[in-house]
């Protein structure tokens, strides 16, 4: 089944329908969220619809989708299988996986697959679905207009580099500033870095950024931008945080690395700063500002345990604050 709607401005091709492929068990909660979220939107947008596991890869073949919604419950008993073939039938479109709470660890099973992102069911909205769905497709547009996806990204941690952050954070930023969104920047700061450098070598220090990169990585949607801008440096564009965000995201950054500090035989505590800025619809700041901003924030030494929240450092065996 095919409709056609209206849907971003910001898709990849503003010149031509936005394809989607909503592979789900009849209409159901996908499509109604779309159904609520297209009439705001902007260019023409083309949604397809597949009803069935057999005939998910012949549609794909023959719409071609620019992003694929794939409902677990769909390919139920094999849902692992049925997202290895939607990778190998589309294996650069956006894929995002809709899952019951009950089937999240297959949800993320299919992220370690290639897949995207997922939502789970009972978080399925036009709000949510606009989140992603625009995080994919302006990811997959940025790749596309890179030589090659690796220019945009760090070799070291996986996450995105400078460049990388400053394409797809302009972007978000614009989008926030049109349809008045908040965004959160948080500027993370490794203060240990360059004595691990000078005592235990290039290798350790590698490790020790590599480590703050997937700590980051399971505290942050996927959703959110995360990059590591230069050495010992790292900064996080969170969408729809809000003023609670911040003082959320630091407490379980400090609940992660007071569990990393306590593991045994660790060579090192992990020691980091945080600067963060809130920015609102309202704000003429400049993404340049907000990022020199929350760098500077982040250079204000506290103690690890004290009230100011922007600084989150656990010397080895302390327990994280409360």
């Amino acid at each position: 089944m095919s409709t056609t709607a209206k849907t971003p401005s910001e898709a990849p091709d503003a010149a031509k329908k936005l394809r989607i492929l909503l592979a789900e068990a009849g209409a159901g909660q996908l499509a109604r969220a779309f159904q609520e979220l297209i009439p705001n939107w902007g260019t023409e947008c083309q949604l397809t619809l597949a009803t069935s596991a057999t005939t998910l890869v012949p549609t794909i073949a023959a719409v071609r989708p620019d992003a694929i919604f794939l409902d677990l419950s769909l390919c139920w008993p094999e849902p692992m299988q049925a997202v290895r073939q939607v990778r190998g039938a589309a294996p650069f479109t956006p894929l995002i996986i809709l899952a019951n709470p009950a089937d999240k660890q297959f949800a993320a099973l299919a992220v370690a697959e290639g897949a995207q992102d997922y939502l789970l069911k009972d978080y399925v909205n036009a709000r949510s679905l606009e989140r992603v769905l625009r995080a994919a497709l302006e990811r997959a547009a940025a790749a596309a207009a890179a030589e090659s996806p690796e220019v945009l990204r760090d070799a070291l941690t996986g996450l995105y580099n400078a460049r990388g952050f400053e394409v797809l954070a302009g972007r978000s930023l614009q989008r926030a500033r049109r349809v008045g969104g908040t965004l959160l920047i948080l500027w993370v700061r490794e203060e240990n870095l360059e004595t691990i450098r000078a005592t235990l070598g290039r290798e350790a220090a590698e490790r020790l950024e590599r480590e703050i990169a997937e700590i980051l990585s399971g505290i942050f949607r996927r959703s959110d931008l995360l990059a590591h801008v230069e050495q010992g440096e790292f900064v996080v564009l969170a969408t729809d945080a809000g003023e609670a965000g911040a003082p959320l995201l630091r407490h379980r950054l400090e609940m992660r690395l007071g569990q990393q500090n306590r593991a045994p035989g660790r060579q090192f505590p992990l020691s980091v700063r945080i600067g963060s800025r809130l920015w609102s619809a309202e704000s003429d700041a400049s993404l340049e500002t907000l990022m020199r901003e929350s760098a500077a924030a982040a250079g204000a030494r506290v103690a690890g345990n004290g009230p100011r929240p922007e600084l989150v450092t656990l010397p080895e065996g302390n327990p994280p604050g409360r």
